[in-house]
């Protein structure tokens, strides 16, 4: 699929899901008293912690495998038959790890908390093979079909809220049942996709050690990044209260469409990026990245002069209004997400040129930061959250950016490998 047609289509597949995750936030923050959202906001926090386990660990690698392997975009598709045997083990494991975390770190009673242990949990599980399919099918050239996928998602939740809310069973129960109900539709359909498009040669069978030599670096760079967005959370309720933590959440759930961009574009630019590093091509590499940044600084200075303050075509201060109770909290969480997303290009081409291994390094170090700068919270309280999301972006740029200068020689790799107009046919 031409860039310009698949561009869109990853857009409105993160659009799409994130919708979905931002209903269900707007259902918790509208449905569940303060000091519940905030523990609410550390479970959420601890799933996204969960989610990022199999993921990196041996769902990502097997993708970035079949993209080196396969340039055919059935045969990669044939990977799905091996999607829960990698993932699932992973994912339960993992959810039932950060639920408990949640569990001794939240303050709210045991009704609630067992409520939101248990969705945890059970989103947890599914929720990771669900994302791992609509990658599936953007490296299958079949975009548009992860779009469906996400929309049936979206529209899941919206019917399994009402559904829940008619029964009478406790809030808490309601936002992460409605999306583990939808993550487990919309995989069917992701895989019912995904297997009717495959052809070809099939994807030989992926041992769990051969993944893993690539996953654990992932996975420590993702734990950085998911871990130290826990450990703020939990600072933030402790060091200032659970009331500011709701406030910072619902500030982020204003701010989740833009982070909604960065993993659209993402979708589509992230494989690309992996490509040009891997063929050593400085010049592909850069307007790939040039790309990613215009479109998100562009959108990041629309979305935030829209959501900024409460104003009447601002539906949001009606909808989280205890996002605006203090003022440029909503600003300073857009302006973080923008930071917050710089890195990602940089990422893939260290992914692209077999340099794992520095990422944990770069992303421990934002982590660090990041929880350093959290420690404001017993002064600025909820502006503590977003003010450590953007430090971690600037850290982890920096740090990428050092390793990534090591990639490109001076001189374009040699024409006849054929790598650079490999690399122009995928566009």
């Amino acid at each position: 699929m031409r860039l310009r047609h698949a561009i869109p289509a990853g857009v409105a597949d993160s659009a799409f899901a994130s919708l979905a995750t931002l209903g269900i936030g707007l259902y918790a923050a509208r449905s569940l008293q303060p000091a519940d959202f905030g523990a609410y906001a550390l479970f959420f926090t601890g799933f996204a912690l969960a989610t990022a386990i199999p993921t990196q660990l041996v769902l990502a690698p097997a993708e970035f495998a079949v993209i080196a392997a396969f340039n055919r975009n059935g045969e990669r598709l044939s990977l799905v038959r091996q999607s829960w045997r990698l993932g699932g083990p992973w994912a339960a494991l993992s959810g039932v790890g950060v639920a408990g975390a949640a569990v001794l770190g939240a303050e709210a009673s045991f009704p609630v908390l067992r409520a939101l242990a248990v969705t945890t949990v059970a989103c947890s599980v599914v929720s990771p093979l669900q994302d791992h399919i609509r990658r599936l099918l953007h490296l299958g050239g079949a975009s548009w079909c992860a779009a469906v996928v996400s929309f049936v998602q979206l529209v899941v939740v919206c019917a399994a809220l009402v559904a829940l809310r008619a029964t009478g069973v406790h809030p808490a129960w309601r936002p992460l049942s409605a999306l583990t109900l939808a993550n487990a539709v919309s995989l069917g359909v992701g895989i019912r996709f995904a297997r009717n498009r495959q052809w070809g040669e099939t994807v030989p069978r992926y041992p769990l050690r051969r993944l893993l030599r690539s996953g654990q670096w992932l996975l420590l760079g993702e734990i950085a990044v998911a871990g130290a967005s826990f450990l703020s959370a939990l600072m933030v309720s402790r060091l200032a209260s659970p009331v500011a933590l709701g406030r910072a959440e619902g500030a982020r759930i204003i701010a989740g469409p833009l982070f909604t961009l960065i993993l659209g574009l993402n979708l589509v630019l992230g494989p690309r990026s992996i490509e040009a590093a891997a063929a050593r091509s400085r010049a592909y590499a850069g307007r790939i990245t040039r790309a990613f940044v215009g479109l998100l600084v562009a959108a990041g200075v629309l979305y935030g002069a829209v959501t900024a303050a409460p104003w009447w075509g601002n539906l949001f201060g009606d909808l989280v209004p205890q996002a605006y109770a203090l003022r440029g909290l909503v600003a300073l969480t857009v302006l973080s997400y923008v930071l917050l997303g710089l890195p990602f290009p940089q990422r893939a081409e260290l992914i692209g040129a077999g340099r794992e291994r520095f990422l944990p390094r770069a992303a421990f170090v934002a982590g660090l930061a990041q929880c350093a700068a959290t420690l404001s919270a017993l002064w600025i309280g909820a502006f503590a959250r977003p003010v450590g999301v953007g430090i971690f972006g600037i850290a982890a740029w920096f740090g990428y950016r050092r390793h990534r200068g090591a990639l490109y020689g001076p001189v374009e790799p040699d024409p006849q490998r054929g790598s650079q107009s490999a690399l122009r046919s995928t566009t």
